[in-house]
């Protein structure tokens, strides 16, 4: 079994949060406020959020 970094893991779990609750993430330290207001995680986010719309329309 392969060990996965916890950030990664954290990533993964945090691109499918509700914005709200992501703004309020932000707030619990400065590394967290760096990491959700990246630009790497806005994409990956906005690409989740596109797939999973996508989904519900069919």
């Amino acid at each position: 079994m392969v060990d996965l970094p916890f950030e990664l893991i954290l990533f993964q779990i945090l691109i499918k949060i509700d914005t709200k609750s992501i703004h309020r993430f932000k707030l619990v330290s400065k590394q967290w406020r760096d990491g959700l207001s990246s630009s790497e995680f806005a994409l990956k986010r906005g690409c989740y959020v596109e797939d999973y719309l996508e989904m519900l329309q069919e």
